[in-house]
């Protein structure tokens, strides 16, 4: 059953690790909505904690991981006001102080980076197409 408590919608159950995120997320005055997604049971167990997504324009993805689960949680914001909550979660306690890890770049599996493929050559053109001598042909 769907309904909305203030800004949070609840359509799924949620992990007690996403309440104070919600929250937080809830009172913030730039934050229009929060969706939590459906939790799903992880492979392995691992520590409890909160990661930031990519999430695109107008909304921020959290994942927030519990000892053998994980929930997805959805901001709805307007797209300039991305970093300032992010900012206010970190100065709240919420999320941890330093930021995410920037992605490895990637290589070869040897450990160094492919070389870069040379440019093709460039088609011939009609100046260039060869001349192919005559052959005398007997009748």
């Amino acid at each position: 059953m769907r309904y909305r408590q203030g800004k949070v919608k609840r359509e799924h159950h949620s992990l007690p690790e996403a309440e104070p995120l919600m929250a937080a997320l809830a009172q913030h005055p730039a934050v229009t909505a929060v969706i939590p997604g459906p939790i799903v049971r992880k492979k392995s167990s691992g520590e409890p904690r909160i990661a930031v997504g990519p999430g695109g324009g107008g909304s921020l993805h959290f994942a927030v991981h519990s000892p053998l689960y994980v929930q997805s949680v959805h901001a709805v914001l307007a797209p300039a006001a991305r970093p300032r909550v992010i900012a206010d979660l970190r100065a709240a306690g919420i999320l941890p102080a330093e930021p995410e890890p920037a992605p490895k770049p990637r290589v070869s599996p040897r450990g160094a980076a492919p070389p870069p493929r040379p440019a093709p050559p460039p088609p011939p053109g009609p100046e260039r197409a060869p001349v192919l001598p005559r052959i005398a042909v007997a009748a």
